[in-house]
């Protein structure tokens, strides 16, 4: 499963119910220094139930940001945890999608190349159980060039050299996997983000899934594109070797072409399905587009996800592709399509989640062929290290500082009668969401009080004072800027007992001392626009629902670059 947000306790025991085999999370990389503690939570509680704990990293200031020395900050820390958080069988999913249009590590081919190997090469030299995926997006619509602000691999933009891997002269499908892959001993797993988004683009109507969707199979086993999910199984992972067009060439000074004409050494790695879902627009927001007119004829959400997990789980799956292991459904619920909200979820809605794991225990699924308990740990890779191997290089020795794992889980009932050492200067600002036209709600202070725990919320802007708070810068440097931002009563924007999960209402506090829970990492989107984002957690501050209305609450969430997540800091007098 992978999961955005709230702890993996609170994840299994909510929604849930089963401990999966593998639980997925999310992170920046290079990991920030106040986000390890809660990866060291992440990894304790998934590796004492069992599981296996993969860990999307995701290098948002660009693969040049991929340094040997965070690789071995990465490395040192997953020696911590193999040793001493249960044993943790961990699986580092590097710049996922890198094939895509949509990030800004995308379609840079020899980078992500050099960039992949060097990630790879420290996590196998100091770890034990470490594993690698390389998980590119499906190859279907490749280079993905509809409004997607990285396809570097488009229109010219590139070394043909570089993104035309089968040497036809043209970039298209054909070429969607080879120029990204950095070799095979680098690669332990060969992942794959495969969605259903709807049945034409743009994306976002709902409908049920055509048969075969999964595998890019038409009923007479033609394929529905060049590069579909099958496609990458047999360049990847089955015993045989598919043999394309053209002549192979070397892509760099290592032998990275993938392609055997002598099929006697296939990669034959394991697959994992990095991310799945169906989508289902909820056309919360703006029912009127393109996507949600005449909705009230569209299959039910739980008709789509059925016929979407019968894919994926069916018993025509696993026979047709055996080496297919792991599988990690999306389990998210956030804004996507033109503002609306798409549930990709199987664990909101109870009566689905229940069909969805009666299905896994049925024949139609083999009868428990795919299992709740996790694979072994003979199924982690190729070629997997049983213990540290004594004489063997130490890991390195300098870890990143992290705060302290256990928070205090009580808060002061009153105020405190120590201010803080730094008292706020500067000019007053209101913070107004960026989602709603016009500019013309404001985050408010309410209650009117002198009261710790007073709610913040989106209220009609009027002027005044709860609407006004100051800016205490707390860091800052060329790439970093920390604030807290403070009311006119002197107390702080607060995340409750420094919760770590989705949906935590903020709130007004007294200010504490270095008090991660009431910082904020500022971070500008443009236009004099940025997004806050607490310290404690490295989530966003957020609209909940992304609601127009007064008194919607102001909360956390995990960041994905919505306008609801965005605010203009106006600066008043």
């Amino acid at each position: 499963m992978a999961f955005e947000g709230i702890g993996v306790t609170d994840y299994i025991n909510q929604r849930l119910g089963r401990v999966p085999g593998s639980i997925m999370t999310f992170t920046a990389f290079p990991i920030p220094d106040w986000n390890w503690g809660w990866m060291d939570t992440f990894m304790r509680e998934c590796a004492e139930r069992g599981m296996i704990c993969t860990i999307t990293l995701e290098p948002f200031n660009g693969l040049d940001s991929i340094t040997e020395a965070s690789a071995r900050a990465l490395a040192a820390r997953v020696v911590q945890w193999e040793k001493h958080a249960a044993g943790a069988k961990v699986i580092l999913r590097l710049a996922h999608e890198m094939n895509g249009g949509w990030y800004v590590w995308s379609q840079q081919p020899a980078l992500y190349r050099e960039k992949f190997r060097l990630v790879a090469r420290i996590i196998h030299q100091f770890t034990c159980r470490a594993t690698m995926m390389w998980s590119p997006n499906n190859g279907c619509g490749y280079p993905y060039q509809n409004g997607q602000a990285y396809s570097r691999c488009s229109w010219g933009n590139r070394d043909m050299s570089e993104c035309d891997a089968n040497g036809d002269g043209v970039v298209d499908e054909g070429d969607a996997y080879i120029p990204y892959y950095p070799g095979n001993g680098y690669v332990d797993w060969v992942g794959v983000s495969v969605y259903h988004m709807g049945d034409k683009y743009p994306w976002g109507r709902n409908t049920i899934p055509a048969a075969g969707t999964f595998a890019g199979l038409n009923p007479d086993g033609t394929q529905q594109c060049r590069s579909p999910l099958h496609t990458l199984y047999r360049l990847f992972s089955s015993d045989s070797t598919w043999i394309t067009s053209g002549t192979p060439r070397a892509m760099d000074a290592t032998p990275a072409y993938v392609l055997k004409v002598d099929a006697s050494s296939p990669p034959r790695k394991l697959m994992n399905i990095g991310e799945t879902s169906a989508l289902y627009n909820v056309c919360d927001r703006i029912p009127k587009i393109q996507q949600c007119i005449d909705y009230s004829g569209w299959p039910s959400e739980f008709q789509i996800k059925q016929a979407w997990w019968q894919q994926l789980f069916g018993a025509e799956t696993s026979l047709r592709y055996p080496r297919i292991k792991l599988i990690h459904w999306f389990d998210v619920r956030k804004i996507e399509v033109e503002g609306n909200t798409v549930d990709w979820t199987i664990t909101l809605n109870r009566g689905i989640r229940d069909a969805f794991i009666a299905y896994l225990a049925s024949p139609a699924a083999r009868s428990g062929y795919w299992r709740f308990t996790p694979v072994s740990n003979a199924n982690l890779a190729n070629n997997i290290c049983t213990d540290y191997v004594p004489g063997s290089t130490p890991p390195p020795t300098v870890i990143p500082t992290v705060r302290p794992t256990v928070q205090p889980t009580v808060q002061p009932t009153v105020q405190p009668t120590v201010q803080p050492t730094v008292q706020p200067t500067g000019d007053w600002y209101e913070l107004r969401p960026t989602h709603i036209a016009g500019l013309t709600k404001c985050v408010t202070a309410v209650g009117g009080g002198w009261n710790n725990g007073d709610k913040i919320q989106q209220i009609t802007c009027n002027g005044g004072a709860a609407q006004r708070f100051r800016m205490l810068t707390i860091f800052k440097d060329t790439s970093r800027h920390v604030i807290s931002l403070i009311d006119n009563k002197g107390r702080c924007i607060d995340v409750p007992k420094w919760a770590g999960w989705n949906g935590a209402k903020l709130q007004m506090w007294a200010c504490g001392h270095d008090q991660t829970n009431q910082q904020f990492l500022l971070q500008s989107t443009g236009n004099d626009h940025f997004t806050l984002r607490p310290t404690n957690s490295y989530k966003c501050m957020d609209v909940t629902d992304a609601a127009t209305w007064d008194g919607s609450a102001i909360q956390q969430w995990t960041c994905y670059r919505a306008s609801n997540q965005q605010f203009q800091l106006r600066r008043v007098k």
